[in-house]
């Protein structure tokens, strides 16, 4: 009996060691699997603020050529509008 005790520790301790060693490794696993989703969600969320930043930025310049555009049509007109004025006090003038 004390050697069948003996036998039975001894494969119990094996299967202890084995246990833990398994759930050492499933430990691993998960902490590899959290740090994988982890950095995936730091460098989605990385992309997603660049691409944000990089649209804003586009559509800000875009808007500051628009106003650029309207600001030289704006002063072409008020040449050309001050132009005709002139050139028509001078025709009231010269007369």
């Amino acid at each position: 009996m004390t050697k069948e005790n003996q036998r039975f520790n001894q494969q119990k301790n094996i299967y202890d060691t084995n246990l833990n060693t398994q759930k050492f490794l499933a430990g691993v696993g998960q902490q590899a699997i959290s740090s994988d989703i982890a950095g995936g969600t730091n460098l989605t969320n990385a992309m997603a603020r660049n691409t944000m930043n990089a649209t804003n930025n586009n559509n800000a310049l875009r808007m500051q050529g628009a106003m650029n555009t309207a600001d030289m049509y704006g002063d072409i007109s008020t040449s050309t509008n001050k132009a005709i004025a002139n050139k028509l006090l001078y025709d009231n003038l010269k007369d």
